[in-house]
């Protein structure tokens, strides 16, 4: 099993429930720095995923400068989505969607903007830090993923304490029930329980 990248393992959760998956697609909007706590890195560079991740800050995204796939220093609640999925060649359906901005009205205005008529995600994790003032946000995005048929995993990932992310899958995308074992509510990864880990070691072994 390797190392997660990630904050929270959202990298090991991707990679569980879409059973090791190889030449996936991303989209990482909201793409911090470009290697640590990042929740692509180890899909791109272990797994050959590609892609491309969006940062507002420059020198921010300055750290995604010796990856493959490139990080583009634009807003994303003003970027045209269709254009850049067709532009980077990632098809209809991507592989995993991520959403992390702030404030958390502006991953809610980013995450409206996607054209979800057109494409569709496997997975989707959702930054709405609620503990930081996002609990409407928490809401209104709860509401209009589940109303395009994605199915919330875990409710409420935990960091330190401080509720800050959802995670999802569509059910249509998944070819195994791997994700069923994730399901939960107020779930602390960044010390990893014992659950999680067996889980982990499970699926990526």
């Amino acid at each position: 099993m390797y190392n997660s990248n990630s904050k929270e393992k959202q990298d090991l959760f991707v990679l569980s429930v879409l059973d090791k998956k190889i030449n996936g697609t991303y989209v990482e909007i909201g793409g911090g720095l470009g290697t640590k706590e990042n929740n692509t890195y180890l899909l791109e560079t272990e797994y050959g995923w590609k892609g491309f991740s969006i940062e507002s800050i420059p020198w921010i995204a300055e750290t995604h400068s010796s990856r493959k796939n490139p990080c583009l220093c634009i807003d994303a609640t003003n970027a045209n989505y269709d254009e850049l999925f067709n532009q980077y060649n990632l098809g209809d359906h991507i592989d995993y969607l991520q959403l992390d901005i702030d404030p958390p009205s502006s991953t809610l205005a980013a995450l409206k903007k996607i054209n979800f008529d057109k494409f569709s995600f496997s997975v989707i994790t959702y930054e709405h830090d609620a503990y930081n003032g996002g609990n409407l946000e928490r809401e209104k995005s709860r509401k209009f993923l589940e109303s395009w048929g994605y199915t919330r995993v875990i409710g409420d990932v935990m960091h330190k304490g401080w509720a800050f992310e959802d995670w999802y899958i569509n059910e249509k995308y998944m070819f195994s029930d791997n994700w069923k074992e994730f399901i939960g509510d107020e779930i602390e990864l960044f010390n990893i329980n014992e659950k999680y880990t067996k889980l982990f070691e499970k699926f990526l072994n």
